[in-house]
């Protein structure tokens, strides 16, 4: 577990003295066995167990009514786990029907009120920190107290490092603490061992006031700004979609490097350089915002965020990973506009067919990552010793009773030679 930083204000040691008229929180004031406040049942602590029970039986219910659509049957085909809603909608239901169970027999922070001990503890050092970094990335944060308490068995003052719950990166800015460096604060712990069980009292999350706190921010964004950011995704996932589609589909039949050169170039200066730049842009900003945050927080003994270890151009990276993401970055951007002009030379194809025959060397099913699944036919021209692929579908597939084919070739508007389609020879193409 790392260490917290030391802060200018952090209170010395050995002058460790709770203020005589320092009163634990009412609930906490009786001699255990206590009864926990018929009010802390909306507490956030039981609000997100509820929230999470409901969203588990709601998306079940809606996964097993979509699964009864005859169009995602279709779907089904090509994206694995639509095939497989109604199984994963009876999952979910069976979870949120487990979490409903679980929550009425799991005691949690309820055990702290009826048979915690309470103590008083007051905070050294306050920080924010990341408890998980995927790819560079913080993914969960959780705010870290380090206090120091007299040991109830021994008197003796030690420290201890507590944390509050973990939540996702992107909830960071929506929640903050109302504890504060140097306060005399309530710490609990349980009789069967306290040095294993000792909490800060608020960061159970019973008290809506006390600890770990949401902020104005944790408020719901605008309609418009949900819609936006909603049809951001799916833009950007339609796109991506599209270009492995159109990849696959309108793929020149010969594609020399001389013509694949100049998109391959113009996509990884405009489009690559244009991510690298909002990357290294967006993270210099992020950087000299949390300076600045923590100057205000050491000054008023707030929380000071963690930045992680390594500092790259793009996040927490090391020089290595920082130059493939720079790399990779210009060959997305260079492969997107190759893609680009694939489509557009099919797209914008104004010439006459020729039907050529193909010798249909196999049929392809192929699944990636067990998400998703991929229809090729796999066929030659006659003379030739190579192969090639065209995307496909099982009910394209399911026409040809040969080997044999007929394909419908393409000059393509940018003199790219592409196919269109192929066909069993017994079928009549109407052109």
């Amino acid at each position: 577990m790392p260490t917290l930083p030391s802060k200018p204000n952090s209170p010395p040691l050995e002058d460790f003295a709770a203020p005589s008229n320092y009163r634990f929180e009412p609930e906490l004031q009786e001699t255990p066995p206590r009864h926990l406040p018929e009010e802390f049942r909306n507490s956030p602590y039981f609000v997100r167990q509820r929230n999470a029970m409901v969203g588990l039986l709601v998306a079940g219910v809606l996964c097993v009514a979509f699964a009864q659509l005859p169009i995602l049957h279709e779907w089904g085909l090509y994206v694995l786990p639509l095939a497989s809603l109604n199984w994963i909608g009876t999952g979910l239901l069976v979870l949120g029907a487990a979490s409903w169970i679980t929550s009425k027999q799991r005691r949690g922070p309820i055990q702290y009120v009826e048979e915690g001990i309470p103590l008083v503890a007051r905070i050294r050092e306050l920080v924010l920190r990341p408890t998980a970094i995927v790819n560079g990335q913080p993914t969960t944060y959780a705010f870290s107290a380090l206090i120091e308490y007299r040991e109830p068995n021994t008197g003796a003052l030690v420290e201890k490092q507590v944390d509050s719950r973990g939540f996702s990166a992107s909830a960071k800015d929506k929640y903050r603490t109302s504890y504060r460096v140097g306060e005399y604060v309530t710490a609990v712990y349980l009789k069967s061992n306290p040095a294993k069980t000792l909490r800060l009292y608020g960061f159970l999350e019973l008290r809506p006031d006390l600890g770990l706190l949401t902020t104005q921010s944790a408020q719901p964004p605008s309609v418009l700004k949900t819609g936006l950011r909603v049809g951001a995704i799916f833009g950007v996932f339609g796109l991506l979609f599209w270009n492995v589609y159109a990849f696959s589909k309108y793929q020149p039949l010969e594609l020399t490097f001389e013509r694949a050169a100049a998109p391959v170039a113009v996509g990884g200066i405009v489009l690559g350089g244009a991510l690298i730049t909002w990357l290294a842009v967006r993270q210099a900003r992020a950087r000299r915002e949390l300076a600045s945050r923590n100057e205000k927080a050491i000054a008023a003994g707030e929380a000071v965020e963690l930045e992680a270890r390594k500092r790259g151009l793009f996040g927490a990276h090391g020089l290595v990973m920082t130059i493939v993401i720079g790399a990779g970055a210009l060959l997305l951007g260079g492969g997107i506009v190759l893609c680009w002009c694939f489509t557009a030379n099919a797209m914008l194809d104004t010439s006459k067919p020729e039907l050529r025959p193909v010798e249909i060397v196999e049929f392809w099913s192929t699944t990636h990552s067990f998400l998703f699944r991929e229809y090729e036919i796999e066929y030659r021209f006659p003379g030739e010793t190579q192969s090639r692929k065209l995307l496909s579908s099982p009910a394209h597939m399911h026409q040809f009773r040969s080997r044999q084919g007929v394909a419908e070739v393409h000059a393509g508007r940018f003199g790219w030679s592409w196919i269109k389609t192929i066909a069993p020879p017994e079928s009549t193409l109407k052109l």
